[in-house]
């Protein structure tokens, strides 16, 4: 599937972030927010690929 413009920076800002959070220690949640339709799915899929 090819990703849009902005799924790709999405995904890139979420890995980020997320590996910030990893390497502090204590509880993390992470929240992921995009609008209806925007395919949040399928970004949630290629974000898991990558970490």
């Amino acid at each position: 599937m090819q990703l849009k413009d902005y799924q790709n920076t999405a995904i890139k800002k979420l890995l980020t972030r997320s590996k910030e959070l990893l390497s502090q220690s204590g509880d993390k949640n992470i929240v992921f927010k995009a609008p209806t339709g925007s395919g949040k799915i399928i970004m949630t899929a290629e974000f898991l690929r990558n970490i």
